[in-house]
């Protein structure tokens, strides 16, 4: 409940061009990793929330959805995510852009 879900947020928004409520926070969601641990949050909270129905869980949740809808929505292809450049990269991957570079 000590994680502020505007900045756990905050990559998604970037990375969809819109402006976040806070600043995202550090080590790997402000360095390549953007939204790794929103997503583990996101699940935890769902989870917990199934255990114990504790409202203040459903707020966060609420809050985190609605989200992830507005940066699909402003990306209009479907895909939402935090870590930079990562729908590029999607639209690279699946333009068959990347080869495999190492030995199987």
């Amino acid at each position: 409940m000590d994680l502020d879900t505007d900045r756990l947020s905050a990559p998604y928004l970037l990375e969809a061009g819109l402006e976040p409520a806070a600043q995202p926070y550090g080590n790997w969601e402000s360095d390549g990793m953007g939204g790794h641990i929103g997503g583990h949050y996101l699940s935890a909270c769902a989870q917990l929330y199934a255990a114990t129905g504790d409202s203040r869980l459903l707020d966060r949740l609420e809050h985190l959805v609605e989200v992830f809808w507005r940066c699909q929505a402003a990306g209009g292809d479907g895909y939402v995510g935090g870590v930079p450049g990562g729908r590029a990269l999607g639209e690279e991957l699946a333009a068959g852009l990347w080869t495999r570079t190492c030995s199987p």
